[in-house]
């Protein structure tokens, strides 16, 4: 299991959701559009109306943008309504549940960042820049933190290709506090 996170993460904080079996994606800061569901909404906009229409006029864009924004809410509504609540699974802690941040046995042992290339082809990590090549440069590359092995990989994705490529591994990257 994967949760996105922008910003408040503290050590305490990885160290739980790694405990409880979560692998945080870390997406930029103040670049919320790196969320995946950001931009699966995005791409379902784009495959579901903006391409599939030749329109004639602004005002019939903003009609029809109308028109999908209430379809996908009123979707979006019946996805999350639930008749019988008791038929859905408690998300809540037993309360015999104690952390001790000091004494972490790791269930999911990844921290992933999502981040774009800067123009000098670095990118930050963990207030760390990386060098990863002019050829990357305003591309998204995946970043993936082992903190079992102390280890550093990054993958790039190219537009139309079906799988990651690892473009470089570093070892013994530990994250310090952690």
């Amino acid at each position: 299991m994967a949760i996105f996170v922008t910003r408040g993460w503290s050590a305490g904080l990885l160290k739980f959701l790694l405990h409880i079996g979560i692998e945080p994606i870390f997406v930029a800061p103040g670049k919320p559009w790196m969320n995946g569901s950001i931009e699966g909404f995005i791409r379902l906009f784009s495959e579901n109306f903006w391409e599939r229409k030749r329109f004639k006029s602004k005002e019939e864009v903003l009609a029809e943008a109308k028109k999908f924004e209430t379809n996908h809410n009123a979707l979006q509504q019946g996805k999350l309504r639930k008749d019988d609540t008791r038929s859905v699974p408690s998300r809540r802690l037993n309360v015999d549940f104690h952390f001790d941040p000091n004494k972490v046995e790791t269930k999911a042992t990844k921290i992933h960042f999502i981040r774009e290339v800067k123009s000098n082809g670095k990118i930050e990590v963990l207030n760390e820049e990386i060098d990863i090549g002019e050829d990357y440069v305003s591309e998204r590359v995946w970043v993936t933190v082992d903190v079992v092995e102390h280890s550093l990989k990054i993958f790039h994705k190219e537009i139309n290709a079906d799988k990651f490529k690892e473009i470089k591994m570093k070892t013994k990257y530990k994250i310090e506090n952690l």
